[in-house]
């Protein structure tokens, strides 16, 4: 059983169980009096603001470069990524994204709470930092509820439900490693070599998997030993399938963690710029945070129903479209 800790998203999975849809009812402009029910309402927004400040530490400072960059070899190399893998447990913090899909563009904060293999829980804040949009895995299944729309998505937690949720073409698993300073995970490498760029300290590690056509190419700062970019490419064509950046790298609780994440899907001409604005690392979570259940009253759609009507790609994140690349 883990530990249950206080945090911005522990407050709105109360108020998603526990509070109806739709929002109270505001008086009509004139009347400068306000109802007990738009009180509550403020009362419990300013609650919400001061956990969503409390839930995640400050950004912690930049990772301090090694005074020799390291000497490893191809093995080494490997065995860096699953070390890293292996010391990461769990992430909680606040990220501001930006993300172009189809040639439009959104803007919005998100909490982002992660557990690795699989588990995460991400939610949109929308007006007055209230969540608006929650998108979760437990690893078996995934959900979505959109407060505006009071509907509610479920399906099993595959690539191809969280792109029709998300626009984001990625495994599951791969977006807890991404979003944790990761490469994705690549099954049955049949080949490893690596080269090293003096002049950038630089390693690039090149992994091959025949059985998921896949090569990839990491890039490995030898001055810190974290990864700086992943490019992913589809054999035999080369054709690009996934480019990732990690910039910024934070120490946290002595586990780095990357400040900026920028994920490039070149075929679902997709791009998510993602900037933390605060976290902490391998703290307790609670195991309920990876589970949504439905508000009473809302619309449920199953994903992986043939008979559903097909979702518009990006339709739950439609009020956080941004034409204009105006800020919120």
């Amino acid at each position: 059983m883990r530990n249950r800790t206080q945090g911005a998203s522990i407050t709105s999975i109360k108020g998603v169980q526990g509070v109806k849809a739709k929002g109270p009812k505001l008086r009509k402009p004139g009347y400068f009096r306000l109802s007990p029910s738009v009180l509550c309402f403020l009362f419990l927004v300013s609650c919400f603001l001061l956990l969503v400040e409390g839930c995640a530490k400050k950004l912690p400072p930049p990772l301090t470069p090694l005074s020799t960059p390291a000497k490893l070899s191809t093995g080494e190399l490997y065995q860096l990524i699953e070390q890293r893998v292996a010391g990461f447990q769990n992430f909680r913090g606040i990220a501001k994204i930006r993300l172009i899909s189809e040639n439009k563009k959104y803007r919005f904060t998100e909490v982002v709470v992660l557990e690795k293999p699989n588990l995460f829980r991400l939610e949109t804040l929308g007006f007055l930092n209230q969540p608006a949009l929650f998108v979760v895995s437990n690893g078996k299944s995934l959900s979505l509820y959109s407060k505006r729309d009071n509907q509610y998505y479920s399906g099993t937690a595959s690539q191809a439900n969280l792109f029709k949720l998300t626009g984001l073409n990625l495994a599951v698993e791969d977006v807890v490693r991404i979003l944790s300073g990761n490469p994705p995970r690549l099954d049955k490498v049949n080949l490893k070599q690596s080269r090293y760029f003096p002049d950038q300290k630089i390693y690039q590690l090149e992994l091959i998997s025949t059985r998921s056509q896949t090569r990839q190419l990491i890039s490995i700062d030898a001055t810190t030993n974290t990864f700086s970019q992943m490019e992913s490419y589809r054999l035999p064509d080369g054709i690009l399938l996934l480019k990732v950046i990690w910039e910024d790298y934070r120490s946290a609780d002595s586990y780095p963690i990357p400040g900026k994440v920028i994920i490039d899907k070149p075929l679902d001409k997709t791009r998510i710029e993602l900037t933390y604005q605060s976290f902490e690392v391998n703290q307790s979570l609670d195991g309920d945070l990876f589970y949504l259940k439905p508000p009473e009253n809302v619309t449920v759609r199953l994903l992986d129903n043939p008979a559903e009507e097909p979702l518009e790609h990006l339709a739950p994140f439609k009020e956080f479209e941004r034409p204009d690349e105006s800020e919120q």
